[in-house]
């Protein structure tokens, strides 16, 4: 699927990320780091998840991953999982709720805020990407 990215932000750089890999001692995964190069901070209007145990999940936008960011990662990363570093937020459910990356095994997990809780959602990147649906 060919997804319409709306409301892009600035685009992210080789140079950026390996900086913020560093100042955040994270290692994200190869195919996230050329994706989100010309979408960082973007939306998607009516595009959603389907996962069978969690239903529809909503993909509302990309976190900023630039320092300058006023809501962007870096304000975000080290409150984000009580401080362990272990998950990666990427993306905004619009909600309070993010897909994130588990840091030890590269897998897509969802973030409920209300119950604290991570849930597995796919073993990369860009299968969770290709599995994106909009709404018909």
């Amino acid at each position: 699927m060919n997804l319409n990215w709306i409301s892009k932000k600035e685009k992210v750089t080789d140079a950026e990320i390996d900086t913020l890999e560093k100042d955040l001692n994270v290692c994200l995964p190869k195919d996230y780091k050329e994706y989100i190069k010309d979408v960082n901070g973007a939306a998607l209007k009516k595009v959603y998840y389907s996962d069978g145990r969690l239903g529809r999940i909503p993909y509302s936008r990309n976190i900023n991953l630039l320092k300058s960011a006023k809501f962007g990662i870096y304000n975000i990363f080290h409150d984000f999982d009580k401080g362990t570093g272990r998950y990666f937020p990427f993306g905004s459910v619009g909600n309070g709720d993010y897909f994130c990356f588990d840091l030890k095994t590269n897998s897509v997990v969802l973030y409920e805020h209300e119950t604290e809780a991570f849930h597995s959602i796919c073993e990369t990147f860009s299968q969770f990407i290709g599995s994106l649906k909009e709404e018909a």
